[in-house]
């Protein structure tokens, strides 16, 4: 979904992909209606969903192995959708929040007005 040649400045305005979207909108400081997000808050709401969901995503492992480096997505979580993937390190984190962004250009955005 990411844009080739895009420069992630954390001041860079984009739309995240609807399940990237999801995930922020569970949160309670991210305003519901909002579409566009700087790509500095981009990382951070997906940081924030991880820690405030972190029982969920980082108990049943740990349990097993110990393992507190790896998140682990359960069937159904808007990141494991958003991300296609079943895990990830912190690592990981910006390089799979990046395929998830499209740049924001006002010019190329709909939107839906009501007549008066």
């Amino acid at each position: 979904m990411a844009q080739q040649g895009i420069m992630f400045s954390s001041e860079a305005l984009f739309i995240p992909s609807p399940w990237l979207l999801r995930a922020f909108r569970t949160l309670p400081v991210v305003n519901r209606a909002q579409i566009v997000f700087r790509y500095r808050d981009c990382y951070l709401y997906c940081v924030a969903y991880i820690l405030h969901n972190k029982r969920r995503l980082f108990s049943a492992f740990f349990a097993n192995t110990g393992d507190v480096r790896t998140c682990h997505l359960p069937p159904g979580d808007p990141l494991r959708r958003a991300f296609n993937r079943e895990k990830f390190t912190c690592i990981d984190l910006p390089a799979l929040i990046k395929t998830q962004l499209v740049q924001y250009n006002p010019t190329n955005v709909f939107v839906n007005r009501r007549r008066a």
